[in-house]
Parts: structure tokens; sequence; C-alpha cells
């Protein structure tokens, strides 16, 4: 599950930690991130609806038919009451996650982050800048820019014309 809401949602690790049952909207094929009494997200402009491609809602319907709990992501662990550290319900999910993203080769020092920025490139490459700011939920365009803006492709200017016969 965390894999899929990093990868496809673009969720961070605590949105993904913190995720409620109740954030889905199976009728509408929506996943509505937001406060919730266990967690204030990261800025005002975290909060947002993210769609689903069918796939998505069915997979996540059935899980929460099986799940036995408010969370998504399930855990023995309790959630942070006051919110203030970066101790994680679900560490051990994340721990295991994060051990086979390195083991397929994922080097980064947070790999699970890296899922939210490959999707973020996705987005901007087939729908723009601005369309990946948004799925990202990022409060500052310059903040997609910086991290997701294509610099390997080499732009040659060019008149565009034939300038001799």
């Amino acid at each position: 599950k965390a894999l899929l809401l990093a990868l496809v949602c673009g969720l961070r690790v605590s949105e993904i930690d913190h995720l409620l049952w109740t954030a889905f909207d199976f009728d509408e094929g929506i996943l509505r991130i937001q406060d919730t009494h266990y967690h204030r997200l990261k800025s005002e402009d975290s909060a947002g609806d993210i769609a689903l491609g069918a796939d998505m809602i069915d997979l996540f319907s059935k899980y929460s038919k099986e799940s036995g709990s408010e969370f998504v992501v399930e855990s023995d662990n309790c959630p942070n009451p006051d919110n203030s550290s970066r101790h994680y319900r679900c560490d051990k999910h994340f721990e295991t996650l994060r051990a086979w993203l390195k083991a397929k080769g994922v080097s980064a020092a947070k790999p699970i982050h890296e899922l939210r920025k490959e999707i973020g490139s996705i987005v901007a490459s087939e729908e723009g800048i601005f369309a990946a700011s948004r799925y990202l939920r990022h409060s500052d365009i310059r903040i997609t820019s910086s991290i997701y803006a294509d610099q390997k492709n080499r732009i040659v200017p060019s008149l565009g014309i034939k300038l001799t016969d």
C-alpha cells in the first residue's frame, strides 16, 4: 500500500503513515488529502484531491473491505498524540520498503520520497510543470521547478528556416 500511495499518488511518508480510509471516496474516484485529528499536513497547500484510476479504486476498495483498522496502512503502533516528532506508526513497513527499494537500486537518502519524485517527473514530462505542482500539492511552483524541471535536454535555438540553397 505504501509503495502505491507514494509512487502512484505522490503521497509523503507522513501522509501515508496517517492516511485514514475515510480519505477515499470510491464512488467519486478521489483520494482526499487533508488534516485529520491524527495528523497536520506540511502546509495548507498540501491539502487536495487526487483522482484515482479504476485500478487503484478497485485495489484500495478491496483493501478497505479487508481492513480492521481506520488507517490505510495498519500498524500496532499508535499515532503520536502531539504530532511533534518524526515518529511513524508504520516505521516497520517503511523500513521494509526502504530496504526493498535499495535492493532494487534506489540509492537516494530518502528512497520512499524518490517514489514521489518519480511520479512528479512523469506528470511534469507528460502534462507540464504546473500540472506536476498541483498533483504533488506544492505550495509554490518554484519548489516543483527546482526539482522537476528538465535540466538534461539540451535546447538549441534555431531560426527554423533554411538559410542557404
